[in-house]
């Protein structure tokens, strides 16, 4: 029933079909129709609707050989029309015959691959026709006819009856106002989900609307109105780029003027300080005659107090030499025992690998077994298939008569189709392969990612367990803490010792003897709200409880200082003494515990060195090149702290900052907590082969679809070959000889079948055979694998009781190191003080014949007007020029050269303060000039953004209010609203249909 906008107004249409005695299943899921008749409308209710004949509207449409139907026509009302009926009874059928004969794509339906699909099953051909009224036409009617052939997919279309394209209707169907993909046109059952989206896309919906019912260029006013509004924008933003860059200009102008003021201040002081530079030299000279004579009275008595300390030291050495050998000799006994234990674990990785290859053969040939169980099916399923045609073929034999005239036609096109499909296989085997390639590619990278995963767990387990070995209390306080983390704002860090890792055993040992024990075995919380409740848990607890006694340490960032302290060293020193690195770049941890480590153990200000520091020790500690002076005075040992592999060494000067030096070396801490390996990357690892596996399982699930898509496409090319033979033997059953040949091919492919089946059968016991035999290796090597495990823990003991072995002679021998170390420094005191009381000597007078001719040259440049800018205020000697016996400055503000270098330091440091000078006239101009620029181009661009957004506001009052007889969009709107309000009101005032502007938009 349809009902207009007049009340009253009805047209029935009434549908009639009747059932087949057999109902053939179809696409549309119902019972065949075998015939169907929607009888025309009645005559009186068309020529009340000739109103609607400006607009198209369907008049006819008519199915033959149309997925249920064997035939139907239907004369539609120009209104509203409703097809009744349950589901799976051919209503969207007739939605479907009408987007198809409009030249509709199958996408606009999203039903079926292609248009082949509609056919009817069984059928061939099947055609479709639908009638529109056209005013331009005098009949009133223009006529759409499609047919669609099934096995080529093609399809021809008619207008008017006339052969057209495809393009010719998609063209005509525009041209009528039909817009199948708009939803506001079109709305088939399967687009209902996708047009109620547009209710949460508003803009799109009214794109729609205007497109569909919009006066002309509607859409495209809107477009434009975006466009503009784009422009209004990027003028705003431009005006606001200008402004900020004359408020920055005029902030870079004040800085500038002060940076003018600061320069001439500059010149000023850089003038004074060098005419104090030319009095210095007259003090200097004087002062150094007398520090002469004082010096030659110092070097008698420490001479002979340097000839004792010699002969002590050498004493001292030769036992430490003794000492060192036999030291050494167990140290190497020690390194083959590590060398043993590196071989075993070598092995033992070297059997792991070795195991994951054996499971890969294996697991591949299981799936050769079942592969070949595949192969030997499918042969016994195609020897029965020619076994049945050989039977077609002689009951065919005895029915030979004239050959058909379409039989050479119908043999073309299979033959055709046949090699279509070939071709399709062969691209699909190529990806298939391309694939599996991949497939194997990525396999390989799953087994490197789980030996990664293996080695490390090794390394996470070996920390664990080497903790609760030592310290069983900290090992349950971990447990502890990780059970009840949910307590805590954020993860609770520690014991150390497991926060830490190290790529190697060297490393290990550095960052063991640089920690305490209790800073090993120390928890670190990292907010306030955290570190006050472990306090009180810890108050909480009872004496057994893990928490007692736990050392708690609070850090609440993860600043990382910066790892300077080497690059002031050149390579060649680095080299000369050993150094290598600082401890802190052996470490593997999180920012917050390297944070902790230099912040609370300076371990950035630790430097790592080999065993050619510990032979160039003596020379490292009075290198003056590495001894450096503070601010202060005090001096400073640039490597004040140096770890070795024996030793832990540690340089200092006394607390007033003179030349006497202090050096505590104690023996370095094998590792016991620090293990080495590389764990920092277990979680990365993990994700890692968590991704792997994921594409792996993708590409596993692509060739799938790839191998059941091959499947297909294989079943389509054999029944095509199929089909081909068929016809072929068909051509051959008309000549008798040929049948003959082609009953005896059949027996012959029937007995190489069987030939094949046989041997396939005969190959399945050895293949079975050699599967067992691969399990049964896969066995062995898993014991192998137990009995290096075995070794690795044996060779593991034997290098502890090394270790055992060496600890005691080492700290014999460190105690004898430390006195001779300590005759050594008194010999090198001692020396260095005759040395240096004799070197000063020889520089004094070397100095003293420098400064003598330097006074000489400055003797006369010193002149009254020089002296007023030094000393102001006091008035200059009268001419002739000042000399050294004139002494002007005595009656000044100095008197001896140590004041007037402190005054011209003075001077110095406030230029330091300024730092360099630039001169920033012509910068200051620049600036000028830009302002200049901004302050006439603001105004011209604040008039054209004005400019702009007035044509804005214009064009959209006439897009939304309308332009002389053109209609706006606010009254077509009003009109849909008006339209649908009896209906919205017989709804029970559901909704209404209202235009809203968006702020800003």
């Amino acid at each position: 029933a349809s009902q207009g906008s007049e009340k009253g107004r009805r047209a029935w249409t009434t549908m009639s079909a009747k059932r087949p005695a057999a109902h053939d299943a179809d696409d549309d899921g119902a019972s065949s129709h075998k015939s169907a008749k929607l009888t025309p409308p009645d005559q009186r209710l068309l020529s009340q609707t000739q109103a609607l004949s400006t607009r198209a509207y369907i008049k006819r449409v008519r199915m033959r050989n149309f997925l249920p139907y064997i035939e139907l026509e239907v004369w539609p009302g120009p209104r509203l029309n409703l097809v009744v009926g349950p589901n799976g009874s051919g209503k969207s059928t007739i939605v479907s015959a009408i987007c198809l004969a409009l030249a509709g794509g199958m996408k606009v339906m999203s039903r079926g691959g292609s248009a082949a699909d509609y056919v009817r099953n069984g059928q061939e051909v099947g055609e479709i026709e639908v009638d529109l009224n056209d005013s331009q036409k005098k009949s009133g009617v223009i006529s759409f006819k499609r047919r669609i052939t099934r096995s080529t997919g093609l399809s021809q279309f008619w207008i008017d009856g006339k052969s057209v394209k495809e393009k010719d209707v998609k063209d005509k169907v525009k041209s009528l106002d039909v817009q199948l993909d708009n939803l506001c046109h079109f709305l088939p059952q399967e687009k209902v989900e996708e047009f109620g989206q547009l209710a949460g896309k508003p803009t799109e919906m009214l794109f729609k609307v205007e497109e569909a019912v919009g006066a002309d260029g509607m859409k495209n006013q809107h477009e434009e109105l975006i466009s503009m509004q784009s422009t209004v924008t990027h003028d705003k933003k431009e005006l606001e780029n200008k402004l900020e860059a004359q408020e920055k200009a005029e902030s870079k102008k004040s800085e500038l003027e002060k940076l003018v003021e600061t320069q001439e201040k500059w010149q000023e002081m850089t003038e004074k300080a060098s005419l104090i530079q030319k009095v210095i030299p007259h003090r200097k000279y004087k002062e150094a005659l007398d520090e002469k004579n004082d010096q030659k009275q110092l070097c008698e008595p420490l001479q002979k107090d340097l000839e004792a300390a010699k002969e002590d030291h050498e004493e001292k050495r030769g036992k430490e030499r003794l000492a060192k050998a036999a030291c050494k000799m167990l140290q190497e006994a020690f390194s083959k025992a590590t060398a043993e234990l590196d071989t075993w674990m070598q092995k033992l990785d070297d059997q792991k690998e070795k195991i994951l290859n054996e499971e890969t053969t294996f697991d591949n040939m299981k799936r050769t077994i079942k592969e070949h169980d595949k192969r030997v099916m499918d042969r016994e399923t195609k020897k029965a298939k020619i076994e049945a045609e050989l039977d077609d073929f002689k009951e065919k034999k005895a029915k030979q008569g004239k050959e058909p005239a379409d039989l050479g036609d119908r043999i073309n096109k299979a033959n055709m189709k046949t090699l279509d499909l070939s071709k399709k296989v062969s691209q699909k085997h190529q990806q298939i392969d391309g694939k599996k390639k991949e497939l194997r590619v990525i396999e390989n990278e799953k087994i490197q990612r789980h030996k990664q995963v293996q080695d490390f767990r090794t390394v996470d387990r070996a920390k664990q367990q080497a903790l609760m070995n030592g310290n069983r209390k900290v090992w349950e306080a971990w447990n502890w803490v990780r059970d009840n983390a949910d307590r805590f704002e954020k993860p609770v860090l520690g014991p150390i010792c497991l926060e830490l890792s190290c790529k190697d055993r060297e490393s290990a040992m550095f960052v063991e003897s640089a920690l305490s024990f209790g800073d090993k075995m120390a928890f670190i919380v990292q907010t306030d709200h955290d570190y006050s409740k472990m306090a009180q848990m810890q108050g909480a607890q009872g004496e057994g409880h893990p928490l007692k006694n736990l050392t708690i340490l609070r850090h609440m960032h993860s600043n990382i200082p910066p790892d300077d302290l080497l690059k002031g060293i050149s390579a060649a020193k680095k080299a000369e003494y050993g150094l290598q690195d600082t401890v802190i770049n052996r470490v593997q941890a999180s920012d917050t515990i390297k944070s902790w480590l230099c912040g609370e153990k300076n371990l950035h200000r630790r430097v790592t060195g080999s065993r050619k520091t510990e032979d160039t020790l003596e020379k490292l500690i009075n290198d003056p090149d590495l001894i450096v002076t503070t601010g202060a005075g005090k001096k400073m040992h640039k490597l004040s702290s140096v770890i070795t592999p024996d030793f832990d060494l540690r340089i200092m000067f006394s607390v007033y900052g003179n030349k006497q030096k202090s050096v505590t070396k104690e023996p370095s801490k094998p590792s016991q907590f620090i293990l080495y390996g590389d764990d920092s990357k277990l979680e990365v690892i993990k994700q890692e082969l968590q991704e792997v596996e994921a594409t792996e399982g993708g590409m596993l699930r692509t060739l799938e679809v790839l191998e059941r898509e091959d499947v297909e496409l294989r079943t389509q090319h054999s029944q095509a070959q199929q089909v081909q033979n068929v016809l072929r033997q068909e051509k051959a059953l008309y000549d008798s000889r040929a049948t003959d040949q082609l009953i005896s091919r059949k027996e012959k492919e029937i007995r190489d079948a069987a030939v094949i089946i046989q041997n396939l059968k005969g190959q399945l016991p050895e293949l079975k055979r050699k599967y067992a035999e691969k399990n049964k290796k896969r066995l062995e090597e898993a014991s192998k694998l137990k009995s290096f495990t075995d070794k690795v823990a044996e060779s593991n003991l034997k290098l502890l009781i090394k270790e055992l072995e060496v600890e005691p002679l080492k700290l014999e021998h460190v105690k004898l190191q430390s006195r001779l170390e300590a005759a050594s420094v008194t010999l090198n005191e001692k020396q260095d003080i005759y040395e240096k009381q004799h070197q000063k000597l020889e520089t004094l007078r070397k100095e003293i014949a420098k400064l003598k001719l330097v006074k000489e040259q400055a003797e006369n440049v010193l002149t009254p007007e020089d002296l007023k800018k030094i000393l102001p205020g006091k008035e200059p000697p009268a001419p002739p020029p000042l000399r050294v016996t004139d002494r002007p400055w005595v009656d000044g503000d100095y008197e001896t050269a140590k004041e007037w270098q402190d005054a011209l330091n003075d001077l110095n440091e406030e230029i330091a303060k300024i730092g360099a000078i630039c001169d920033y006239t012509h910068e200051l101009e620049d600036i000028k000039e830009e302002l200049e620029a901004l302050a006439r181009d603001i105004p011209k661009l604040q008039d054209s953004t004005k400019n702009h957004a007035a044509k804005v506001a214009k064009k959209k009052d006439a897009w939304l209010d309308g332009h002389g007889d053109r209609p706006g969009l606010r009254s077509l709107i009003k009109v849909i609203d008006e339209y649908f309000s009896d209906n919205f009101a017989k709804l029970g005032n559901v909704g209404t249909v209202e235009l809203v502007e968006a702020k800003h938009e």
